[in-house]
């Protein structure tokens, strides 16, 4: 495990240094030796850094976290007086009420179990758009490197969003376990298109000999179809892709939806388990999304093989 940690952290610090380095590049070409145009440039990268990165994570910082709720349900005062006020600052003036009339420590808790409960329930309606939103960015990215910074904004989006509707947060440990997976997966994502080519030449010629043998065993030549080859390779590549980045962020979804359900639920799971279902949960969502894609684009070829018949048909003579 440490092995595959340091492999990680090693492969996030070379994201990073790549990244890095392109930015730089794209600033010194955009700027064309204006030294304003760059320093302009350098500080229009700095706001949308505080304002998408540095202030969201500072927010998120600033809520009680699963360990305070957990001290709380355990009828720790402390940590109920916290979580209480917090809740008084940020919930709606109805919901401010509810908590200005309860006085009993017992029905506090009963009233913050009711909510979470509520507001877990539309979890899975908001995991699966932040999925398919961020699926679809990086199957039409043009960038590779684009791909992994849209991989990392878009899980903490949506953890950060998930967060904010329940106003609960990871722990410490929990936060950097999460930012680390998910940098891994950034990393790798944005990484691995600078090898496309050659996992592409080796794949064709898998098919082309598959295709031979094929052809020889039907008695006729498959291999003159050849051709398509190169662009189904290309289109299994991106859609593996765009369905391993749904999963990745489904199972992101799922997992922290489990931590919450873990705080009011009678029958708690361990982290094990959490991690188990979560997984399980994502390799059911990136078979059903391979499925309708793949369905989608056998409609379209249905479609074609439609019209080709209805414009036959309109060619032939009138009886």
């Amino acid at each position: 495990m440490k092995f595959m940690k340091l492999l990680f952290g090693f492969i996030i610090f070379y994201f990073i240094v790549v990244v890095f380095s392109s930015m730089v590049n794209l600033a010194e070409k955009l700027s064309m030796g204006n030294q304003w145009l760059l320093v302009g440039f350098y500080v229009f990268m700095g706001i949308l850094f505080i304002r998408y990165i540095l202030y969201p994570l500072l927010k998120y910082i600033g809520k009680p976290s699963i360990k305070d709720y957990t001290l709380m349900f355990d009828h720790n005062k402390k940590a109920a007086s916290k979580i209480k006020k917090y809740l008084k600052r940020h919930l709606d003036v109805e919901l401010v009420d509810e908590i200005k009339a309860i006085d009993d420590p017992d029905e506090f808790i009963a009233w913050c179990k009711a909510y979470l409960e509520k507001e877990v329930a539309g979890f899975s309606k908001i995991i699966k758009t932040f999925a398919f939103k961020l699926s679809s960015a990086v199957l039409l990215s043009p960038n590779s490197f684009l791909d992994g910074i849209t991989i990392l904004y878009g899980n903490s989006n949506m953890i950060y969003t998930l967060s904010k509707r329940v106003h609960v947060r990871y722990n410490g440990k929990q936060l950097w376990n999460m930012y680390f997976s998910i940098m891994s997966v950034a990393s790798i994502s944005g990484l691995i298109e600078e090898f496309d080519d050659v996992m592409i030449d080796i794949f064709e010629e898998l098919l082309e000999s598959i295709a031979e043998k094929l052809g020889e065993e039907a008695g006729a030549s498959i291999t003159s179809s050849i051709p398509i080859v190169s662009i189904a390779t290309k289109a299994t590549s991106y859609l593996l892709q765009s369905a391993g980045n749904f999963a990745f962020i489904v199972y992101n979804g799922n997992k922290f939806k489990y931590m919450i359900e873990n705080l009011y639920l009678e029958d708690k799971l361990t982290q094990s388990a959490i991690n188990k279902a979560s997984r399980a949960v994502a390799r059911k969502s990136k078979l059903k999304y391979v499925s309708d894609l793949s369905k989608g684009v056998g409609s379209k070829f249905s479609f074609k093989g439609k019209f080709n018949k209805k414009a036959k048909d309109a060619t032939q003579p009138e009886s």
